[in-house]
């Protein structure tokens, strides 16, 4: 088997695509055209004026992996030819080049919280294929990431009877403290019941 051989069927085993919940399956496959318009556009607003995938830093890779503003931004970047093909098809309502603003809160409206996952995983795996050198390091880092996430479910699924208790507690309080009110109202003079 070649070296090309072996990359392309190890590039395969994860998907660089994800479906959205109004049920548009998005392909982020990188290429050079695609890098080059992630680079070109403005993630300021969001908090990011260094970012590149072209001249990629390890801080760069963690913040689009670990920021979901960040990711889809950079995933809009990437799917614009893709928009303007469902647009013309009439697949997707808003014309990016006239509404590019408006497109891409449509583009967004259409991520919910299972999507992130699956764009991200899309994304570390469309990541690799453009670095093949990176894709060992970049699936470290995914796993990493979704076992702390997973860490994190479990602590919080610990805590839940204890914050359950808490929230107990605090709703007792505020009921008797209710109570004690409209009985002091009651025993006030001039006050009927």
């Amino acid at each position: 088997m070649s070296k090309a051989t072996k990359l392309k069927t190890v590039s395969t085993e994860t998907s660089t695509k994800f479906t959205d919940s109004k049920g548009r399956e998005w392909d982020i496959s990188i290429n050079l055209a695609a890098a080059k318009r992630a680079d070109a556009s403005d993630f300021e607003q969001i908090g990011y004026d260094n970012f590149s995938i072209l001249n990629p830093t390890r801080e760069n890779l963690m913040s689009v992996l670990t920021d979901p503003a960040l990711m889809f931004a950079v995933i809009w970047a990437i799917i614009q030819p893709q928009v303007r093909n469902l647009h013309a098809s009439g697949e997707f309502p808003v014309n990016p080049d006239q509404e590019p603003e408006k497109a891409q809160e449509e583009f967004c409206e259409g991520i919910r919280g299972n999507d992130i996952e699956s764009a991200k995983d899309a994304l570390t795996s469309a990541l690799g294929d453009f670095f093949p050198g990176s894709r060992t390091v970049l699936s470290s880092i995914r796993e990493r990431m979704k076992k702390a996430k997973q860490r994190l479910s479990d602590e919080m699924e610990k805590m839940l009877p204890e914050f359950e208790g808490l929230v107990e507690k605090q709703l007792d309080e505020e009921l008797l403290r209710i109570r004690r009110e409209v009985e002091e109202l009651k025993t006030k003079p001039g006050q009927t019941s």
